[in-house]
């Protein structure tokens, strides 16, 4: 068998030392604009990822095996809302690095995370209780 070798282009850079001494640069012809745009509203901070859970609350956690052939998964119930939970939901499962589901208000995670959905709870100022079996 022969072998088929590439030769990969070689990359040409541009320079671009040459605009940023002689001034001519686009950025800085936006950055004039700055001064003529009109001021803009102000948002509000009240977006769900800044209303956290109180730190007097409680997050109850379990871990369950009944109906699911054996498999264990973690269920954090007890959010003070569902818009919280939802607003949590994707940075809990990252952290724990599982899947799961928001179901009737419970977040349902795959497998055993309870040290993790713990450290999680303590990072953000929660208190967690592990409850039930």
């Amino acid at each position: 068998m022969a072998k088929i070798i590439r030769k990969m282009a070689k990359k040409t850079k541009i320079s671009t030392e040459s605009l940023s001494s002689s001034g001519n640069s686009p950025f800085e012809a936006l950055a004039a604009l700055r001064a003529s745009l009109p001021e803009g509203d102000v948002l509000s901070e009240s977006t769900p990822e800044n209303e956290s859970i109180g730190s007097r609350e409680l997050l109850h956690v379990v871990l369950e095996r009944k109906g699911r052939n054996g498999k264990p998964v973690s269920i954090v119930s007890n959010w003070s809302s569902i818009e919280v939970a939802e607003a949590h939901q994707t940075e809990i499962k990252k952290f724990c690095g599982v899947g799961g589901s928001l179901k009737n208000g419970e977040l349902i995670l795959q497998g055993n995370q309870l040290e993790a959905l713990k450290n999680y709870a303590e990072n953000q100022g929660w208190k967690v209780k592990k409850t039930g079996g």
